[in-house]
C-alpha cells in the first residue's frame, strides 16, 4: 500500500508506507484458523500475517482493530486466556 506523497529535493518521488501494527493473543494453536478466517475477512488475503510463538500468535495487521472487530474476534476465537 504505497501512496506517492511528496517529491525531494531531487524531484525524485518518495514513497510513504503506513506502519503495520503487531497484535499479540494468547490462544491455543488450534485457533489458528479461525483467527487467519477472521484477519483474512477484514483486511483480505495476504494483508496479514500470523505466526505461533511460544503460546502465542502474533498477528501483523496493516492497521489496529477497531472496537467492534476487537468484540467480534472476541466472539470468533474462543477465549482460553486472558488476551490483549
Amino acid at each position: 500500500m504505497k501512496r506517492l506523497l511528496k517529491k525531494d529535493k531531487g524531484n525524485k518521488p518518495t514513497q510513504h508506507r503506513t506502519m503495520p501494527h503487531l497484535l499479540v493473543l494468547r490462544a491455543t494453536y488450534i485457533d489458528e484458523r479461525d483467527l487467519s478466517d477472521f484477519l483474512v475477512g477484514i483486511f483480505g488475503d495476504g494483508a496479514c500475517t500470523v505466526k505461533w510463538k511460544t503460546g502465542r500468535f502474533q498477528c501483523t495487521l496493516p492497521r489496529p482493530l477497531t472496537d467492534s472487530e476487537r468484540a467480534e474476534l472476541d466472539a470468533t476465537v474462543p477465549r482460553h486466556y486472558s488476551r490483549y
